[in-house]
């Protein structure tokens, strides 16, 4: 099967979670036989080479990395590149070429899938909310003949709220390469990891920490650590910072760049614990980062975690202060025992719910059953 992706970001880029989560998968279809043609714009990319045989072509995967604009995408060799593939999977409803690459795949009667990861969610619907009223209105003429991926049942809702007359819908969740985990000491430092974005509600878990006793926050450390990429996002820093001045934590709050790779995962594995206190989340790669390092996590009931308190590997709670104070506090004062149990099952969360080589068959299977 040969399966086209026209993407924002694809790896080794950083720039959001499906650059990885993509890659992932198309390194476990490759290996199954499966072809990828991937073509993507430089954003996020690294400045050194590109070593494409040893990431790419070993395991199927075309890839074709391009400066970004929408005539890039819609060059006559790329548009002609879809008559040899049986299905084009978007990972944007919004991204600029989307709407003219799906009328070019209906028109050669090609399998569309798309996964929104998480753009219909109200909050993200909410920006920029006319022209994608316009995106959905248009694709609303063609949801016969197109098919949806989710990453949870309340995306899947909200999919078939806008498009309910769509071919078909499945739910998969993002699976991971499980890295190695690193063995490293336990920091006293709580982490959030991810983007400098008000959708990610930093300042909620800021305020979440100053509820925490004054011993507590001068043991435990609170590090954030991320990139604010956009203008809005450099303004939701900016207030970031003069909230922790207002708070007077200066000295107990860290604020850090982005850390990728084998950073990230040092970082995440010598913490005590990750927050993700998402408004909203479709799914939060950053938690299964996290598991896998052994690191338990609090999430909000934003994100689609509750499986996280099945398997005693966090807790999934509400979204106040009060709530991400509180549970904060329970994992500090756990008995050693208690934290090393919690830890054993994160990851053993991660190993048994969300390896990609364990759950590959089901996106082949997925794959076929949309021919």
């Amino acid at each position: 099967m040969k399966i086209s992706y026209p993407l924002l970001c694809y790896y080794p880029s950083q720039a959001g979670g499906p650059a990885n989560t993509l890659y992932w998968l198309n390194k476990s279809m490759g290996t199954m036989g499966h072809h990828a043609n991937v073509i993507s714009t430089k954003y996020g990319l690294p400045d050194n080479d590109i070593d494409y045989q040893t990431l790419f072509l070993n395991y199927n995967i075309n890839v074709e990395f391009v400066e970004g604009g929408l005539l890039s995408f819609l060059a006559p060799k790329r548009v002609r590149n879809l008559l040899n593939v049986d299905v084009v999977h978007f990972s944007s409803i919004f991204f600029s070429p989307t709407l003219f690459i799906i009328f070019f795949g209906l028109l050669f009667r090609k399998t569309v899938l798309i996964s929104p990861r998480g753009e219909l969610y109200p909050s993200a619907l909410s920006r920029k909310s006319l022209i994608k009223s316009i995106f959905i209105g248009t694709l609303r003429l063609f949801q016969k003949r197109l098919n949806f991926h989710a990453t949870n049942d309340y995306e899947k809702d909200l999919i078939e709220r806008y498009f309910p007359k769509a071919r078909a819908i499945a739910v998969l969740p993002n699976y991971i390469e499980v890295p190695k985990k690193k063995e490293i000491s336990r920091k006293k430092q709580i982490l959030f990891l991810g983007r400098i974005n008000p959708i990610k509600n930093i300042d909620l878990l800021i305020r979440s920490y100053y509820k925490l006793s004054a011993q507590i926050t001068q043991e435990f450390k609170l590090v954030i650590c991320g990139e604010a990429k956009l203008d809005y996002e450099e303004e939701y820093l900016i207030g970031l910072r003069k909230l922790i001045s207002e708070l007077d934590l200066d000295n107990n709050v860290i604020l850090l760049d982005g850390a990728f790779g084998e950073d990230k995962e040092i970082l995440l594995s010598e913490s005590y614990c990750t927050v993700l206190p998402s408004k909203s989340e479709n799914f939060g790669n950053v938690v299964l980062e996290s598991l896998c390092q052994a690191t338990p996590v609090i999430v909000s009931k934003n994100a689609p975690w509750s499986i996280l308190e099945n398997f005693n590997a966090g807790f999934w709670v509400d979204c106040t202060e009060k709530a991400i104070s509180e549970a904060l506090f329970q994992i500090i004062a756990m008995h050693e025992n208690e934290y090393r149990l919690m830890r054993s099952n994160a990851l053993s969360l991660a190993l048994s719910e969300f390896d990609i080589g364990k759950n590959i068959y089901k996106w082949e299977h997925f794959y076929e059953s949309l021919k």
